[in-house]
């Protein structure tokens, strides 16, 4: 039966594997697909998660329905073909593609890349602009200013000279001390960027074993049970409701069936503690 396939629905996945497979795909792509096996006859026998982060969706005109439909291309680890009533595919929604779902994610890619520019920022810096000590200009003929040169070279090059007094004919004055960017916290900037990241997600800092230093983490730990169930509800949702519209209606043509989900465990502060 439909229910016990559900159950098992291939030889390596349980019906709980799979399904949880299904709502990891959800949150990181925004796309979920399972393949439908069908046997000589046309039963269906078996389900399987196809890799969302390799496929392709190309849509297309029914030529004896009139109707779009959808072609399912996956690119790796082989090239595959999927039809329209080989695949079911679970996505989130997005406004601005009938396509493809939005991942949770997705918001957050501006800072992601802001973090990333930061980073190629601050190597550059230090590789090309960065000055330990202190830059001067000095009022000097040519035969002296040289004289300074190559006895800078001589004396003060190198690592070991850091920190040595340094003496030089004529009148110094500084234009830069470069030790002034010293103290700018870059670890704060990254941090920031992943905190944003966890709000995208959903997923309370405390919960992802991280400690902030604002907002307080006694209101974090009260809003996990809230945070926890709406995207436990939310990804459910989307999971029965496809399976109920393209399996039962569409597939099977069982107009009155319905899959749903059965109650969640009940969360609370003693399980998170346990937890």
């Amino acid at each position: 039966t439909m229910t016990d396939l559900l159950k098992n629905p291939n030889n390596h996945d349980t019906g709980y594997h799979l399904q949880l497979e299904t709502i990891q795909d959800l949150v990181l792509y925004g796309n979920s697909y399972w393949q439908i096996v069908r046997d000589r006859l046309g039963r269906i026998v078996a389900f399987y998660r196809l890799p969302a982060e390799y496929m392709r969706i190309i849509p297309y005109i029914n030529k004896t329905t009139n109707l779009m439909e959808f072609q399912y291309y996956q690119h790796y680890p082989l090239i595959k073909t999927f039809e329209f009533d080989e695949v079911i595919h679970f996505k989130t929604p997005n406004k601005k593609s009938y396509l493809y779902g939005k991942p949770v994610f997705y918001s957050s890619l501006t800072n992601i890349n802001t973090d990333e520019n930061l980073s190629q920022w601050v190597s550059s810096f230090f590789e090309q602009s960065f000055s330990g000590g202190i830059i001067f200009s000095q009022e000097a003929d040519e035969e002296t200013a040289e004289r300074n040169r190559v006895w800078l070279k001589e004396n003060y090059t190198g690592y070991l000279n850091a920190g040595r007094p340094l003496l030089l004919e004529g009148e110094l004055s500084v234009v830069q001390i470069g030790e002034k960017l010293k103290g700018l916290d870059y670890h704060s900037v990254k941090a920031t960027s992943m905190l944003e990241i966890l709000n995208a997600a959903q997923i309370p800092a405390s919960q992802a074993g991280i400690r902030v230093e604002f907002g307080g983490n006694i209101e974090v730990l009260l809003q996990e049970e809230s945070v926890m169930l709406k995207t436990v509800t939310y990804y459910q949702q989307i999971f029965f409701h496809t399976l109920t519209k393209k399996l039962c209606k569409e597939i099977l043509n069982g107009p009155d069936m319905t899959i749903a989900p059965g109650s969640n465990l009940s969360y609370n502060q003693a399980n998170r503690i346990e937890q």
